[in-house]
C-alpha cells in the first residue's frame, strides 16, 4: 500500500485527475485510491475493457455516496459543467447521464473493495455504512444536495451545519432537508466542530473547504456565519492544508439575502478565507412561474434579490454569488423569456457571478435536448452559465 501525493490545486486540467494526499492499492484491474483514514475515495479501471471506461472513475463522497466522473459523456462538457466531466450520482437524484445498471456493475467493485480490505487496513462496506451513519449523526441530519459551486473543490469539504431545513420549502424542490427551519445553537456547533474533527482524523490535512448547511446558512445571521466560519477555518487548520488556497460555501435564500443589509452580508468578505461562494435559488423571474413551482415569493422579491447578489459581488473582495434557475418542458412560457431578457441585458457582469441550470427533476431529458437548451440559454447570458449538477455529501 503506497501514498502518494497527487495534484494540490483545484484548477481545471484537460482530464479527470486525483488531488491531495492519497493510499493507493491496484487491485484486480482497479486503482483503489484511500483517504488518509483508510476510507475509498476514488476507483479507477486500470483496462480500457472493464468499468466505467478508460477515461471514467468513480468518487466516493464523505456521505458515502458515489458518483460517476465521465469525462466523455457528450462533447463540449468543459462548456457545460466548467470542468472537464459530468459528476453523475449513481443513486438519487435522476440525471439523463445515469447508468441504469451502475448499481449491479457497482457491486462488482464493492465485493472486490471488501477482499482489499481483508488484506490492507482500509474500511470495509460496513465500516463505510457505519462512518455515513456517524456523520449524520454529528449534523443530526444529511446533506441531499451541495451547493453547485462546489465542484470548484471537487465536492471535497467540511460539513457544519449552522440552521437546518429551508425558509421557502418550495412544492417542487426534490432536495428538501425536511422539517421547519431551525437553527442551531453555539453550544451544538462547538460540538459539531470538535466530532468532526475527530472523524475526520489524519485527512484533515487534505481539507481547503468548509461548506454551511445545511440549506439555508444566510437564515442563521450574516454575523453568525462568518463568526461560524472563522471559527471553523482556525479549529480545522483550513490554513495549513495541503490544498492550495481556501475556499467556504454556502446557501442562502431570496428572504434570507433580503432581510439583511449589504454591510451585514460584507462581513463574510472579512473572513480569512481566499474564496467566499454564496448560492442562491431564484429559479425564475416569472410570476407565474413561481407560482407553477410552489416557490412562495414574488417576482419582484426575486428580481430585488438578484440585484442585491449581484451588488454584494461587485462590493466584495473574495465574495462569489451564484443563482440557480431551473427549466422545465411544461412551465408557462415567460419562464424562459423573462430569463433571456434579463441575462442578456446586465450591464459590466461582475467576474464573481454564475448562472446555475437545474432541469427539473420530474422530467426526463435527453444529453443532447437538456445541452442544447443549457448552450443556448448560455449563448443569451452576460453571466457565466453553467448546468447545475445535483450532488449530495
Amino acid at each position: 500500500m503506497e501514498t502518494r501525493r497527487y495534484r494540490t490545486s483545484y484548477e481545471p486540467i484537460s482530464a479527470i485527475t486525483f488531488y491531495g494526499s492519497l493510499q493507493q492499492i491496484d487491485f484486480d484491474g482497479y486503482r483503489f485510491l484511500f483517504d488518509l483514514e483508510g476510507r475509498i475515495k476514488w476507483i479507477a479501471p486500470l483496462k480500457a475493457d472493464l468499468w466505467p471506461g478508460p477515461e471514467n472513475y468513480l468518487r466516493r463522497t464523505l456521505g458515502n455516496k458515489w458518483l460517476l466522473y465521465e469525462s466523455d459523456a457528450y462533447a463540449g462538457v468543459y462548456e457545460l459543467t466548467g470542468r472537464y466531466y459530468l459528476p453523475v450520482p449513481l443513486a438519487g437524484p435522476w440525471s439523463p447521464w445515469q447508468d441504469m445498471r451502475a448499481g449491479e456493475k457497482l457491486s462488482r467493485l464493492r465485493n472486490l473493495l471488501e477482499e482489499a480490505s481483508q488484506a490492507y487496513p482500509v474500511a470495509g462496506a460496513r465500516q463505510l455504512n457505519f462512518l455515513a451513519r456517524q456523520l449524520a449523526g454529528i449534523l443530526k441530519g444529511t446533506v441531499p444536495v451541495l451547493p453547485p459551486d462546489a465542484i470548484k473543490a471537487e465536492y471535497d469539504l467540511i460539513p457544519l451545519f449552522v440552521s437546518r431545513g429551508c425558509m421557502h420549502n418550495c412544492s417542487f424542490c426534490s432536495v428538501k432537508a425536511g422539517g421547519d427551519l431551525e437553527i442551531v445553537s453555539d453550544n451544538e456547533l462547538k460540538c459539531q466542530i470538535k466530532e468532526m474533527k475527530s472523524f475526520l482524523g489524519a485527512d484533515m490535512a487534505n481539507y481547503n473547504s468548509v461548506f454551511l448547511g445545511q440549506n439555508d446558512a444566510l437564515a442563521a445571521g450574516a454575523a453568525r456565519a462568518a463568526e461560524t466560519a472563522s471559527l471553523a477555518y482556525d479549529s480545522f487548520g483550513i490554513g495549513s492544508s495541503i490544498m492550495q488556497g481556501t475556499n467556504l460555501f454556502l446557501f442562502g435564500s431570496v428572504r434570507s439575502l433580503l432581510m439583511h443589509g449589504l454591510d451585514d452580508l460584507l462581513e463574510l468578505d472579512k473572513i480569512p478565507y481566499s474564496k467566499v461562494f454564496i448560492n442562491l435559488g431564484l429559479e425564475s423571474f416569472h410570476e407565474n412561474t413561481l407560482e407553477r413551482l410552489g416557490k412562495p415569493l414574488t417576482s419582484l422579491e426575486v428580481l430585488q434579490a438578484f440585484d442585491k447578489g449581484m451588488e454584494l459581488a461587485r462590493r466584495g473582495r473574495k465574495l462569489n454569488v451564484s443563482f440557480n434557475f431551473v427549466i422545465g418542458k411544461d412551465l408557462p412560457n415567460g419562464h424562459l423569456q423573462t430569463m433571456e431578457k434579463y441575462l442578456s441585458s446586465i450591464s459590466l457582469p461582475p467576474d464573481r457571478c454564475t448562472i446555475y441550470i437545474s432541469p427539473l427533476q420530474h422530467e426526463k431529458w435527453r444529453p443532447g435536448e437538456l445541452m442544447r437548451q443549457v448552450m443556448h440559454l448560455k449563448a443569451k447570458s452576460r453571466l457565466r452559465l453553467h448546468l447545475y449538477c445535483i450532488v449530495p455529501l
